[in-house]
């Protein structure tokens, strides 16, 4: 179900968390998880994001709303240049995101609360801000190893190259860091901090749609996410007209890219004769993704290597195997720990050759995959949540949820 949403009351500003991340409310992963985890706790939360972030062009309208319990600010910028060039990311880091990060200390640092949370090293000062001004509990989540991020033309990119040094100046003041894999909790204990928690990118209960059992023959695999560099698309394509010379199969991909980019893949796929095969399905929003990946058989999470603290275990792993479909992921180290630990799926290098092998594989499998599924989905009911996850963050902030006025006394 989508959530409801109502204008909110632009002077009622004391909450008991402040969240403040770069995406929206409807198009966040890991913040808008938080900010409900905290809310269904019984907290007063803030979250504030930006509209237009992102190099998808999928944006959300600013403004005020309330959805979920949560009042919610989207501030208003200026709507960033996606072709990912030099200029393009000066003008993006100057013109849009810049503006952007000013508009949203404003509203966080004008509203007391006990605890501040920020997703992301590039928001992190934000956060000591918050703690210097209102005497927060500051949590800090970062989802990628810091300095690690190479995706070309993105402005995380750029920033990488400074992020150790900003996080140097904020740890003193972190109270809590969260990572999404173990080595992260390693990485940053080394560099100082002194309580960090894995909190693993898994989805909330009540986001899973109902089970199904599978559809019928020929398999269908899902790929679900936004459409850029990076996430083996042209060695998708490259492998699935390979494979179809020896299975029988269909690939559904959904999400969206700069146009250029997409239409890029699409030429490709009608040149390899790839497109009885592969189907375009366009965008989901996020209440469908689980109900996407049911009409499936197996989901694909294709992440490259090309960032060197990229060891995997990405949301979209996490949200097919819970949603009760086994998985095949590229073989990155975090994604073959959970995957041959809970036998859910296979994995392939992310090469044309491999990855085509694997398709066969998969589309030929003499496997159940019917018992497969329901074992994935009571992953997904018992061990694989986000409620779970995130509950020893919680439990460490609890004790600070106090009135706003309180705190800034």
């Amino acid at each position: 179900m989508r959530n409801r949403t109502a204008q909110v009351d632009p002077n009622n500003r004391d909450a008991d968390v402040v969240v403040i991340t770069f995406d929206s409310y409807p198009l966040s992963t890991r913040s808008r998880k938080a900010a409900r985890a905290y809310a269904e706790a019984g907290m007063r939360v803030q979250f504030v994001g930006m509209s237009r972030a992102g190099r998808t062009g999928r944006w959300s309208p600013a403004g005020r709303t309330r959805a979920d319990g949560i009042d919610i600010l989207s501030v208003d910028m200026r709507a960033p240049d996606l072709e990912p060039t030099r200029l393009n990311i000066v003008r993006n880091v100057a013109l849009t995101y810049v503006p952007a990060i000013f508009r949203m200390a404003k509203e966080a640092l004008g509203t007391p609360a006990g605890v501040v949370h920020t997703t992301g090293s590039a928001l992190s000062l934000l956060g000591v801000a918050h703690k210097v001004l209102h005497r927060s509990k500051f949590v800090l989540d970062i989802p990628e190893r810091p300095g690690a991020v190479a995706a070309r033309g993105s402005a995380a990119a750029a920033f990488a190259r400074v992020e150790r040094i900003v996080l140097r100046a904020a740890r003193p003041f972190v109270d809590v860091a969260s990572v999404v894999v173990e080595p992260d909790v390693h990485h940053l204990r080394d560099r100082g901090f002194d309580d960090v928690v894995q909190v693993r990118n898994a989805p909330m209960k009540s986001w899973l749609a109902p089970y199904v059992d599978m559809p019928p023959s020929p398999v269908r695999f899902a790929v679900i996410g936004s459409i850029f560099e990076g996430r083996g698309y042209e060695t998708l394509i490259r492998a699935a007209a390979r494979a179809q010379k020896d299975a029988n199969f269909q690939i559904y991909i959904y999400g969206k890219g700069r146009d250029s980019f997409t239409g890029h893949l699409k030429n490709l796929s009608s040149e390899l004769g790839a497109d009885r095969t592969i189907v375009w399905a366009g965008s989901l929003p996020s209440d469908q993704v689980s109900r996407a990946y049911l009409d499936a058989h197996v989901g694909v999470v294709l992440y490259e290597s090309l960032d060197p603290g990229n060891d995997g275990l990405s949301n979209k792993l996490l949200e097919c195997i819970a949603s009760g479909r086994p998985v095949l992921a590229g073989d990155l180290p975090e994604n073959r720990k959970f995957v041959t630990q809970h036998q859910a799926g296979w994995l392939t290098d992310v090469s044309e050759e491999a990855l085509a092998h694997s398709i066969v594989e998969v589309a030929n499998t003499t496997i159940d995959l019917d018992v497969m599924g329901q074992h994935c989905r009571d992953l997904g009911e018992t061990a694989l949540t986000w409620e779970g996850e995130f509950a020893p963050i919680i439990e460490r902030m609890r004790s600070t949820n106090s009135a706003s006025a309180a705190n800034s006394s």
